[in-house]
C-alpha cells in the first residue's frame, strides 16, 4: 500500500538560492496538483543549463511559472515608497481579476519539474 503523490521541483531561474522540492499528498495515482501561476511552457526547459551527470532532470515532466513581485494599492498607505518608485524600478500597472490595481515585476522563470510516475506492473 503505497501513498499517493505530486512530486515537484521548482527551479527559480536566475534567482537559484530559493530552488526548492514540493510534495503535495494526492487523493488518486497520477493526480496532480497546478499552482495558479504555472502555464503551459511557452520555451523548452534549459537541460543545458540546469543538467548535470549527477542527477536525471529528464525523469520530469517540465512547465513554466513567471517568478514577480506583486504590491496592491492598498500596500501604499503604510509603505515608505510610492507608485511612481515602482514604476521607476521598473514594475507595470496591471489589473487582477477583480479589476484592482496591482503592480507586477517580473524577476525570472520558476521551472517547475513534475516527476513522472511510473506504472507498476
Amino acid at each position: 500500500m503505497g501513498i499517493n503523490y505530486d512530486l515537484h521541483l521548482w527551479l527559480y531561474d536566475p534567482d537559484y538560492i530559493r530552488s526548492e522540492i514540493i510534495c503535495y499528498k494526492t487523493d488518486s495515482p497520477g493526480e496532480t496538483i497546478r499552482p495558479d501561476s504555472e502555464i503551459v511552457a511557452i520555451k523548452p526547459f534549459p537541460y543545458n543549463k540546469f543538467g548535470d551527470i549527477n542527477y536525471n532532470l529528464h525523469q520530469f515532466d517540465w512547465s513554466i511559472a513567471e517568478d514577480k513581485v506583486v504590491c496592491y494599492d492598498y500596500e501604499f498607505e503604510y509603505a515608505d515608497f510610492t507608485v511612481d518608485d515602482l514604476l521607476k524600478d521598473g514594475y507595470e500597472l496591471q489589473l487582477n481579476q477583480e479589476g484592482a490595481k496591482m503592480y507586477v515585476k517580473h524577476f525570472g522563470d520558476i521551472w517547475i519539474g513534475r516527476k513522472k510516475h511510473e506504472l507498476e506492473t
